[in-house]
């Protein structure tokens, strides 16, 4: 069986073994059985450093805040030509992430981002208001995609959509669905 890759920062890896050690087959607490659960091959991560998950694709870690207290990680990469930027799970961006997106990454062509609520803040997550600043600051070329909406605090997807048609016509701001697909 070959294993799997997973990739994720130090402080996340050190979660994950202290949570779900068996996960780790040289972490044994006395009494433990021998259980192979899965084959993976665990994969540290920097912020701002380069790493290949899988030939032919490049991806940059990007710090973002979920909560003043977790730094988590947006995602550069590029396939086919074409830039994307995903960013979820983020309710603040940090000035030096902000500054290497828009000045030290190529144009940024589609960018994926959280928006739990409309206008409500959320200390985890964006609202689609700071989802829209951050959209115009990072003008990507092709398109801005909305993740993670709460179903009870958005209007009808399709309604939702002709929405920021009509509010945000320069920006190609759309929500996104289980099920899309894009072409890169």
């Amino acid at each position: 069986m070959q294993a799997i890759d997973v990739f994720a920062s130090m402080q996340c890896l050190q979660a994950v073994k202290k949570t779900f050690s068996y996960l780790f087959p040289n972490i044994k607490k006395e009494g433990d059985v021998a259980r192979y659960i899965a084959s993976l091959r665990f994969r540290t991560i920097e912020s701002f450093k380069r790493f290949e998950p899988s030939p032919g694709l490049t991806m940059i870690p990007l710090p973002i805040l979920h909560g003043e207290d977790l730094v988590s990680l947006g995602f550069a990469f590029s396939k086919g030509g074409t830039n994307v930027v995903y960013l979820s799970d983020i309710s603040r961006m940090p000035e030096k992430t902000a500054k290497y997106i828009v000045n030290i990454l190529p144009p940024t062509d589609i960018l994926i981002v959280d928006s739990l609520t409309l206008n409500e803040q959320h200390n985890t997550h964006y609202c689609l208001t700071e989802a829209i600043c951050l959209i115009k600051r990072i003008k990507p070329r092709r398109a801005a995609y909305i993740v993670g909406m709460n179903c009870d605090k958005f209007p009808p997807h399709d309604d939702m959509n002709f929405i920021l048609k009509e509010e945000y016509p320069d920006l190609n701001v759309r929500l996104a669905h289980d099920g899309l697909v894009l072409d890169l």
